[in-house]
């Protein structure tokens, strides 16, 4: 019956039912557990883990799967220390899920250190965990490892070539993605919309404008594959860092769907950049329409503005931004130092090394 009411998202009457029980068993346990971070209500989740007189794999896999749904990094790599301090041997899904927390944080030497856990237990690369692992090395900047675990998985399906071939992408590899993306075709896999965001992303790294227009123009004609908001964005941010900025907004102009927040922005940045003050007003203030609480959309309209000194018009921005009640979100950034994750927050001094951190600083 718990489990029925878990499966309704109905967790007060499943709970009220738990706590009715005189004898609960690990079954019991896991079906609440994994019904509170299903829902994302973590705090509840980890007491009833905590309070559990009776865990298996099963508790700590739906304890670290919902740490990693609700992007709680930290906390994932912090329970698997747990995990490993009480001996409980990982299953497929707990790797894949520390292996993601680890790209995510950019956590490179746990996720070495994972990987030769996986090679001293002679556990083999499957189709999932090797797409794992070669994310977590593009994102945490190994591309030539992220390659080389990318050549190890045996059956590789389209996930693992977009994954990789996103991470060329991400450094700059323009001519590695392309050979890569031929690679794909000739293998029999078909790209898909995913495919084609990290090649034109390549071609917008590179600043190759031919090349990105001839890809979105035949998506649809030689691949089957109809282009998204997300694809056009891709060429008009590549357009914007040309300077073609006429030419973006033609392509804005012509999208078949309503161009997306993502356009418009590439777009205004780019008019700040290369001083188009009048497009620039004109997107602006569209933009701050269709997004009246992101900050950064009259950040950059004002300092067009200043640009072009009407500090009047500057000055109105940033009253409205006030008026409305929109503040810049403060700035956190994270750094690994002998396999433990750090994370810093703008003006935080509860670090407990802060001072030390500070007169180094200075």
């Amino acid at each position: 019956m718990i489990d029925g009411y878990v499966r309704t998202g109905d967790l007060t009457v499943a709970r009220s039912l738990f706590d009715q029980m005189v004898c609960k068993d690990v079954v019991s346990w896991n079906t609440m557990i994994t019904g509170y971070s299903n829902l994302g209500r973590l705090e509840d989740a980890r007491k009833l883990f905590d309070e559990s007189t009776r865990r298996n794999i099963v508790s700590w896999n739906a304890m670290l799967t919902g740490y990693a749904k609700c992007n709680r990094s930290i906390e994932v790599l912090l329970l698997f220390d747990e995990m490993r301090a009480v001996c409980v041997n990982p299953t497929e899904a707990t790797l894949v899920c520390i292996v993601s927390a680890c790209a995510d944080l950019g956590a490179l030497d746990q996720g070495k250190r994972l990987h030769s856990f996986l090679d001293a237990h002679r556990i083999k690369l499957n189709t999932v965990l090797g797409t794992a692992l070669t994310d977590m090395y593009a994102k945490c900047g190994s591309i030539e490892e992220a390659i080389q675990v990318f050549h190890l998985i045996p059956e590789k399906d389209v996930l693992s070539w977009n994954t990789i071939i996103a991470g060329l992408a991400m450094h700059g590899h323009v001519k590695g993605c392309y050979q890569l993306f031929m690679q794909m075709i000739q293998s029999g896999s078909e790209p898909d919309d995913i495919t084609f965001v990290a090649m034109l992303s390549s071609y917008s790294h590179a600043g190759m404008v031919e090349e990105g227009l001839r890809l979105l123009g035949c998506m649809s004609s030689r691949f089957n594959v109809t282009p998204k908001a997300e694809h056009y964005g891709c060429v008009i941010d590549l357009l914007c860092h040309a300077g073609l900025l006429e030419k973006a907004m033609e392509l804005i102009s012509g999208m078949p769907m309503e161009p997306n927040a993502s356009a418009w922005g590439a777009l205004l940045g780019a008019c700040r950049i290369h001083g188009n003050v009048e497009l620039g007003e004109r997107v602006g203030k569209h933009l701050i329409a269709l997004e009246p609480e992101h900050n950064g959309r009259y950040v950059l309209l004002s300092n067009i503005y200043a640009f072009a000194k009407r500090w009047e018009d500057a000055r109105k921005v940033r009253k409205m931004m006030n008026i409305r009640g929109v503040s810049k979100p403060l700035g956190f950034s994270f750094i690994e130092m002998k396999g433990n994750v750090h994370r810093f927050i703008a003006g935080d001094k509860s670090h407990p090394e802060n001072e030390m951190i500070h007169q180094m600083l200075l």
